[in-house]
């Protein structure tokens, strides 16, 4: 076999395709786009109804400004509440104080007089009219001796902030709880050597309104 023969059987016979590579092949990638799925519901819905969609808007704004002036309004009431409610209580003590000085002489003077009844009826005409609740002289002890309420007298009085400063020496406004529903003041009574006693005097707690308290 010639040189010739062997170049025209390597050569592809007609007719037959030669095979493509296998590296001719582009390889698939990760990177293609999805296809553009288009606007979404609600893209639809404000394009085909802007006017529609500028009400809705408006009105929902409108109510979170609305609610939102509504909290302002009521944490800022609450905070006037509670300051009118320190400066009365502030007055009423100042109040207390002023009307227990010349209630202690007075006491003073007919106790040391012995006259028990001016006491009496003293106590009684101070409480008329008045926002006190009630007013009582105490002995040493604690027993009350004189007081507007009757029941009271000759009976220790069972209040345990009171009998705490029996016997203090200076005129004192007892700090009050959440739950208080009286101011209570606590007096000394001297004589001239001794003390005599003690007045305790209890007024109605006063109030712009109630607040609750965190």
């Amino acid at each position: 076999m010639t040189t010739q023969d062997v170049h025209q059987d390597a050569s592809p016979r007609e007719g037959q395709q030669p095979s493509e590579s296998p590296q001719s092949e582009k390889p698939q990638t990760n990177n293609e786009q999805p296809a553009d799925k288009g606007p979404s519901a609600f893209s639809r819905f404000v394009r085909k109804h802007p006017i529609a969609t500028a009400i809705i808007a408006g009105i929902l704004l409108a109510g979170i400004v609305w609610l939102w002036k509504d909290i302002e309004s009521s944490v800022e009431q609450k905070r006037l509440i509670k300051a009118a409610n320190e400066q009365l209580q502030t007055n009423q003590d100042a109040a207390l104080k002023l009307l227990a000085k010349p209630m202690v002489w007075s006491i003073r003077a007919e106790w040391m007089r012995g006259n028990k009844e001016q006491v009496e009826l003293m106590l009684v005409d101070v409480i008329k009219g008045s926002d006190l609740l009630y007013l009582h002289f105490l002995d040493m002890s604690g027993k009350v001796i004189v007081s507007t309420d009757k029941r009271l007298e000759g009976l220790p009085l069972e209040d345990a902030a009171v009998n705490a400063v029996l016997g203090t020496d200076t005129t004192l406004v007892l700090p009050r709880d959440k739950k208080a529903e009286s101011t209570v003041l606590v007096a000394p009574v001297m004589g001239y050597d001794s003390r005599l006693g003690t007045l305790v005097m209890g007024a109605a707690l006063q109030r712009w309104a109630a607040v609750e308290e965190k």
